[in-house]
């Protein structure tokens, strides 16, 4: 782990995660063994389910991912690198992708919701993350082009706040972290889809 943090950003809170991860769930021990393994082995209690879950950790697949649909439960997911499709579930429920991600689609449907101090500490929080990229708070704006600024101008009391105008300021001025390096792929393998969708096809 030490050696891997020599040559990452120390302040980079995503490079840290990453390898955390590759350690936990990747770096095999002398014996063959990985910190999931050996976790696993040390705890006895665990129910069967709870077992077969963190054993299927040690196997993560890596890659950039097109979302191709959803099926129930499941999301359809085409890996761009390897060319090959996965059915992926969340291990953390159905509301995994963005904490209360539905109530703060509520508020920008409805800016009467920022009376409620739930709504604005949700916004707020989402503004704040470093583990939040501004995409979702994109998405809601573009999702909600009527409804935006009457959102941001209650909850953050600015009356002549407007998305078109300030809301890049706004999130360059909150998530400075994410705008301070170029964020591009680690690899630049070309799959047959990846090519397809880089010349413009659908």
């Amino acid at each position: 782990m030490l050696d891997r943090v020599e040559d990452t950003d120390r302040d980079d809170k995503m490079d840290v995660i990453r390898i955390v991860d590759r350690f936990v769930l990747q770096h095999r021990f002398p014996d063959g063994m990985t910190v999931v393994d050996r976790f696993v082995a040390a705890r006895k209690d665990l129910p069967a389910a709870e077992r077969e879950m963190l054993l299927g950790w040690r196997d993560p697949v890596e890659g950039i991912f097109e979302v191709q649909r959803k099926d129930g439960d499941a999301i359809i997911l085409l890996n761009l690198i390897d060319d090959l499709v996965y059915r992926t579930y969340s291990n953390v429920g159905r509301e995994a992708f963005y904490p209360d991600y539905g109530a703060l689609r509520d508020l920008f449907a409805d800016p009467a919701l920022a009376a409620d101090q739930r709504y604005g500490e949700l916004l707020r929080a989402y503004l704040r993350a470093e583990t939040i990229t501004p995409l979702p708070l994109r998405r809601l704006a573009a999702a909600h082009p009527e409804t935006v600024d009457a959102v941001y101008r209650k909850i953050l009391r600015k009356p002549g706040f407007a998305w078109a105008e300030h809301g890049d300021a706004l999130l360059r001025k909150r998530k400075s972290w994410y705008y301070e390096r170029e964020r591009c792929p680690g690899v630049s393998v070309i799959g047959a889809r990846l090519n397809e969708l880089a010349a413009g096809g659908r």
